[in-house]
């Protein structure tokens, strides 16, 4: 069933634990408040619990949150949903609990004639999930230093408008594909700017960089000190060369260490990006949590997890 407004809170509260890093249990309930104020939430997201059948008191036993987002899979557009923020109080773990909730949650979106799969960030190993048929996709990062560097031809840009045109020049490639737009992006603008306030720290300027045909989509993870890539096209190797320039010189600016990009599972469309990072001295090492999954619904026949060749961070909810 679907959370009310009181439940959501109390639900905030005990996630502190899980994800509350850095602040208090009173910042961490306002961060939950004001990203579910945003667009992207607003239309988009619910917070789901489960129950026991007949129970007046509705004493949750698990919950978990899901974004629907726009997808294509080969020519044929739909919508798949995104789960986040699967949480078990400690005292009810080891009980199947979440595995019920995730297979009650797909069995009612699933059945809508657009719906095309559930995706999800793993946090915690594939196992559990994989038991409720999502299968895990390759999950490595590059990482480089910031630095304070002049990047030519970079020309940088923010507001709605400049992640609109970005998206539209840079189409989610793949036969399975999802479709995020500017009110996502701005998602994650958010989160940086609640982060800053939390912090006393300065966000990254600038969230649209763009070079010839290539581009990239940043945003300040501040809580970790680096600046993340949400995503990132360049077909030609000096076009990548410039934006990793412009990224790292955008990280050092906002007082952050690194800056982070997560790797495609399909390699030869990370060439030339890769080839940018290794000749910056960075590296490419498994990642530590956000393991992306994937569970195909009824309706992307013949979907499966290797269609999913193009996961970027724009798509982490």
């Amino acid at each position: 069933m679907l959370a009310t407004p009181g439940e959501k809170r109390i639900r905030d509260e005990l996630c502190h634990e899980a994800w509350g890093d850095r602040l208090s249990v009173p910042q961490f309930v306002a961060r939950e408040e004001r990203l579910r104020e945003c667009e992207f939430a607003r239309t988009s997201m619910f917070t789901w619990l489960l129950v026991e059948r007949g129970d007046a008191r509705r004493r949750p036993l698990a919950s978990l949150e899901t974004f629907t987002v726009e997808s294509r899979h080969g020519m044929r557009r739909g919508r798949s949903f995104a789960v986040a923020s699967v949480f078990t109080e400690r005292s009810l773990r080891g009980r199947g609990h979440a595995s019920r909730l995730l297979e009650a949650v797909a069995a009612q979106l699933g059945s809508g004639a657009r719906a095309q799969a559930m995706t999800l960030y793993s946090d915690v190993g594939a196992g559990i999930y994989e038991r409720a048929g999502y299968v895990a996709r390759p999950a490595f990062d590059w990482h480089f230093p910031a630095a304070r560097e002049r990047a030519g031809r970079v020309t940088r840009h923010n507001g709605v408008a400049a992640v609109a045109a970005a998206l539209a020049a840079a189409p989610p490639r793949g036969r399975y594909a999802l479709l995020p737009g500017p009110a996502q992006i701005e998602w994650h603008r958010a989160r940086e700017r609640i982060y800053a306030a939390a912090l006393d720290a300065p966000g990254v300027r600038h969230g649209v960089l763009r070079c010839d045909a290539g581009l990239a989509l940043i945003a300040g993870d501040l809580k970790n000190e680096r600046l993340v890539v949400l995503a990132l096209r360049a077909a030609e190797g000096d076009t990548a060369q410039r934006l990793l320039s412009a990224c790292a010189d955008e990280a050092a600016q906002a007082g952050l260490a690194e800056v982070v990009a997560w790797a495609a599972p399909d390699r030869e469309a990370d060439r030339q990006v890769g080839a940018a990072v290794l000749a910056r001295g960075g590296r490419r090492s498994p990642r530590e949590g956000a393991l992306p999954m994937l569970r195909p619904l009824a309706g992307a026949r013949g979907l499966e997890a290797s269609a999913w060749s193009e996961v970027t961070r724009a798509l982490w909810v």
